[in-house]
């Protein structure tokens, strides 16, 4: 009875593969976390990409937000002004009416009429 039975492996060999097997272990873990940091690094890659796509979406959609005011105040000042050279013709034709003729000659002497309006011809050889 000294002897060991057979059906059990040697303590040496069951240490080798115990060892083995942690060794392959490790090295998968190291292996799968060297490959799982590169995979992180291309989606914060990625990542980074996207949120710069993104601030010039949002960047680009202020810029029509603004063009597209400026477009509505200038058709609003474009009709303001339309508005205002129609009541300004109205005026001028209704100067018109009462004048007689529109415009008539200022008596270069006569004090009532401001100097820009008087003719500059009129009594210069007098």
């Amino acid at each position: 009875m000294s002897e060991a039975p057979a059906l059990l492996p040697e303590t040496k060999t069951v240490a080798i593969w115990m060892l083995t097997a942690i060794t392959v272990v490790i090295a998968a873990k190291v292996v799968t976390g060297t490959l799982l940091n590169q995979k992180r690094k291309e989606i914060y890659k990625i990542r980074e990409k996207l949120f710069g796509v993104k601030a010039e979406l949002d960047h680009h959609h202020e810029r029509v937000k603004v063009a597209k005011d400026m477009i509505s105040f200038a058709e609003r000042q474009k009709g303001e002004l339309t508005h205002q050279i129609e009541i300004t013709k109205s005026d001028l034709t209704a100067l018109e009416g009462e004048d007689g003729e529109g415009e008539e000659k200022h008596d270069r002497s006569d004090p009532t009429v401001p100097a820009h309006m008087r003719s500059r011809a009129e009594g210069l050889f007098e």
